[in-house]
C-alpha cells in the first residue's frame, strides 16, 4: 500500500518497502510514560537519570534501569495496521525464558468511548 494514496501530507515521509512510515516514539504526536529522565538521558531508554552512581543508587538498580518494562506510548491513530520496529542495544538472553518473554512489546487499543 502507498501511504501517499491515504494521506497526501505523507508524501515527503520516508517509507518501507512495503509502505510503512516509521516514526521515532521519543517525537511529538507520541507520549511516553514511565520514563521521567528521557530528556535528561539525551532520549535513551533508560530508568534512572544516567548521572547516577553506585553513590544514589544500588549496582542492581543500575543494571535493571536498562529494562524498560512497563515503558508505555501512547498515540492516537485511525490505520488499519500497527507496526513495531526496535533496536536491542543489549541482546543477552535468559537461559529460562524465551526472547518472547524478555524482549517483545505489547499492544492495547481504547475503544472510543471508553
Amino acid at each position: 500500500m502507498d501511504i501517499t494514496q491515504i494521506d497526501k501530507n505523507f508524501s515527503s515521509e520516508p517509507v518501507d518497502e512495503n509502505g510503512f512510515l516509521f516514526r521515532d516514539a521519543r517525537l511529538e504526536p507520541f507520549e511516553i510514560e514511565g520514563l521521567p529522565w528521557l530528556e535528561e538521558n539525551g532520549g535513551e531508554y533508560y530508568r534512572v537519570p544516567r548521572s547516577f552512581t553506585t553513590k544514589e543508587v544500588s549496582e542492581g538498580v543500575l543494571i535493571l534501569a536498562n529494562h524498560t518494562a512497563g515503558v508505555t506510548v501512547r498515540f492516537r491513530s485511525d490505520s488499519p495496521e500497527i507496526m513495531v520496529r526496535a533496536e536491542y542495544h543489549n541482546m543477552a538472553d535468559f537461559n529460562h525464558m524465551p526472547r518472547t518473554g524478555s524482549k517483545g512489546f505489547d499492544s492495547y487499543m481504547r475503544l472510543p468511548g471508553a
